[in-house]
């Protein structure tokens, strides 16, 4: 999934990389206890994701739309395209081979 907003003084910056996290979904579907597993390159990308995570509004899976409480692990990862969405597109595929966890 490419996702267009991002945090102004890593994109600024350059900073490309991922970030995988554990977290807990709660039955509000909220995302608590989180832990960042890895961040490569840099530990900021780890703290923005727990930012972004906090910020989600996470729905039940299951086929009875009951809410109940969940461990997840996910992998963002962070590319910049400098011209076009296709150009970002494509960072993000080379991103993904990236070694991240």
């Amino acid at each position: 999934m490419l996702v267009k907003k991002c945090n102004q003084p890593l994109a600024r910056s350059g900073i490309v990389g991922c970030a995988v996290m554990s977290f807990d979904i709660s039955e509000s579907g909220k995302a608590e206890n989180i832990e960042v597993v890895k961040s490569v390159p840099q530990k900021s990308l780890g703290k923005y994701s727990s930012q972004i995570l906090k910020k989600w509004n996470w729905v039940p899976t299951s086929a009875t739309n009951v809410m109940t409480s969940e461990k997840r692990t996910i992998r963002l990862d962070f590319c910049i395209g400098d011209e076009s969405t296709e150009q970002s597109q494509n960072a993000c595929k080379q991103q993904t081979q990236l070694v991240c966890g």
